[in-house]
């Protein structure tokens, strides 16, 4: 079989491709959403603003509103234990640290 020297070029640089699209993209799942036209025209406009992205900007929120729903959680699950100790009121608590 005769081997063309440009056919292994082509091959090299379709490898060279394939890695830099894998090392481009770290992330796995793809979720597709759904947004309203005045929610997707703020989301473009932050997204110019702040010289990011719509995905980067859409992970940070979920990422954020994770956190409140643990917090609220974490909260929700404490409440008994506070007010055995005599704690009713989030003022109470503030009360005590200040």
């Amino acid at each position: 079989r005769s081997y063309h020297p440009t056919h292994r070029k082509t091959t090299i640089k379709i490898l060279i491709f394939d890695q830099e699209r894998i090392t481009l993209s770290d992330m796995k799942n793809v979720v597709t959403i759904r947004l309203d036209d005045d929610l997707d025209k703020l989301l473009n406009k932050l997204s110019r603003r702040l010289r990011k992205n719509k995905s980067e900007l859409i992970r940070e929120a979920i990422r954020r509103q994770l956190l409140i729903y643990s917090f609220e959680n974490l909260r929700e699950r404490s409440i008994p234990y506070a007010e055995n100790e005599g704690y009713i009121t989030d003022e109470d608590i503030f009360q005590e640290i200040s």
